[in-house]
């Protein structure tokens, strides 16, 4: 039976989460020397300023198979905005008690949507004309952009596709055209979703002797420090 963190859910409307403003930097697959290809300078990667309202804890068993979905904690208001502590002590706990259980754990940054535009607007405690908080100003690097999405039997809990060659990552799609027509085909069955960042994170590297930490997914990539 798969394991799964519990949750302390609130009968209590969710609150509206903070926005912060990203900058962030993607690393496609194309961009690694895998296929004999030179890595280009950081200066040539695309540079997107997402919207984020939260980070998202991703799980799944460590034993389960290549294709099992990864799973997300989110509000049961339809919105799929994640459940997760937001500050860095409280993630760290969080992930610490899911790998205590046998959980593979993934950080992400969930992007604002227009639905929560459309229900900032519907509640009269949130004031929309407020600006969102600026974050950090050097970029963080992406793999790309993966999609959160709930099934119809599903409340509190969203999943994410896996990547059908690496463990640690979920799917993602190095164009959010891509992403916004798979968000549009679920849409049209009915199906929410909300987009994920899927930020590089200090696990996917390796510390070598006499070089430049080497990413586990992509070795021949170049990479900015990892966000933390």
């Amino acid at each position: 039976m798969e394991k799964k963190p519990g949750t302390n859910h609130s009968k209590k409307t969710p609150a509206w989460p903070t926005v912060t403003a990203a900058v962030v930097r993607i690393v496609p697959e194309r961009f690694s020397a895998d296929h004999g290809e030179p890595a280009p300078s950081l200066a040539r990667r695309p540079v997107y300023r997402p919207l984020v309202v939260g980070t998202a804890i991703l799980y799944r068993p460590h034993d389960g198979s290549m294709d099992s979905k990864w799973h997300v904690h989110v509000s049961p208001n339809g919105l799929l905005w994640p459940v997760a502590p937001q500050s860095r002590l409280g993630l760290q706990r969080a992930l610490k008690r899911h790998r205590a259980i046998g959980l593979r754990c993934r950080l992400v940054a969930a992007l604002l949507t227009p639905d929560d535009v459309l229900h900032a607007q519907a509640i009269p405690n949130v004031d929309d004309a407020s600006p969102p908080q600026r974050h950090r100003t050097l970029p963080t690097e992406i793999y790309g952009w993966s999609l959160l999405y709930q099934l119809p039997h599903m409340r509190s809990t969203g999943v994410i596709d896996a990547h059908e060659r690496f463990e640690d990552l979920p799917a993602y799609y190095e164009s959010a055209l891509e992403l916004i027509d798979r968000s549009t085909f679920l849409a049209a069955k009915g199906i929410c979703s909300r987009p994920i960042a899927l930020v590089t994170r200090p696990e996917d590297f390796r510390s070598l002797a006499g070089s430049r930490p080497c990413n586990k997914f992509f070795p021949h990539a170049r990479f900015r420090r990892p966000s933390d």
